[in-house]
């Protein structure tokens, strides 16, 4: 199972080749919690690794009816070249386990049969039928290439200046764990927050990939990583994760419920989107 994880107010990275039409400019004023989007989530250190799949109990089960085989054939005959070259983080294949299936997709013509006699199915668990799995899906919100009136939110390339290290790399004990910020003299001081981006910081210098109709759905695309901008002419231009800007993330969600502006459990995304847009001053 392919995990994806969600990164807020990230840096957005033009997946379609697309260039910035127009000079850049100021964008309007907008509420400073939500403005412009760039970077992203927080460093967040996570606690200890959770048990990986081949570490849990699991138990073989049977191929029975197979939904969309056709798609996922086509899906997996597009992942097969990174599937022979990455670490499975599940432990339960090596990249070398994945030849024989991969030569086999490109001539197999019945995708059910392709998937029951290359594959085998496992509940993993302690518990039958209970687990965990992450979501992910690209929102879609208008959009548009150049500034223009109606467009007030920029989307921003990843700045030039925007540092990232390694921590892992000057002691053995904070392996995994990044530092972000930029050059100021000869120090590394943190980057801009959004509160300074949405200022200006960034204006003039020509990072802005696309601009955004609803500055709170471009929040809203930000937190979910990538997304899609449906353009005036009706094309669509995709954008996604690059970098973050190494500040703490704060689960808008949770800020509302604390303050008894949404019910606990009431603090969806259309909940939210209601009440900013409902409360634009206090957003």
């Amino acid at each position: 199972m392919r995990q994806f994880h969600r990164f807020p107010l990230p840096v957005l990275l033009a997946l379609a080749v697309a260039a910035c039409g127009g000079p850049a400019k100021r964008p309007a004023p907008l509420p400073p919690a939500l403005a412009t989007p760039v970077v992203a989530a927080p460093l967040i250190i996570a606690p200890a690794a959770a048990p990986r799949a081949v570490d849990l109990p699991r138990q073989t089960m049977e191929l029975m009816d197979i939904p969309g085989a056709d798609a996922a054939l086509a899906a997996f005959r597009k992942s097969c070249a990174s599937l022979q070259k990455r670490e499975d983080r599940s432990g339960l294949t090596q990249a070398g386990d994945w030849s024989a299936a991969c030569t086999a997709a490109a001539k197999t013509t019945d995708a059910a049969a392709f998937f029951r006699l290359h594959f085998t199915a496992l509940a993993i668990g302690a518990e039958a039928g209970k687990g965990f799995t992450t979501g992910y899906f690209e929102p879609e919100i208008a959009g548009s290439r150049v500034s223009a009136a109606g467009f007030p939110a920029p989307f921003y390339r990843r700045p030039a200046d925007l540092i990232e290290a390694d921590l892992g790399e000057f002691a053995a004990d904070l392996k995994g764990r990044k530092l972000r910020g930029r050059i100021a003299g000869q120090r590394l001081v943190p980057y801009f927050d959004r509160a300074a981006i949405a200022a200006g910081a960034l204006v003039g210098r020509g990072l802005e990939l696309a601009w955004a109709a609803d500055p709170f759905e471009a929040f809203f695309l930000e937190i979910q990583g990538s997304g899609r901008l449906r353009l005036p002419d009706g094309s669509i231009m995709r954008i996604g994760y690059d970098s973050q800007n190494g500040h703490g993330y704060v689960a808008i969600g949770r800020v509302l419920i604390d303050r008894g502006l949404l019910p606990k459990g009431g603090a969806n995304m259309d909940a939210i989107l209601g009440w900013l847009r409902a409360n634009p001053a206090e957003a």
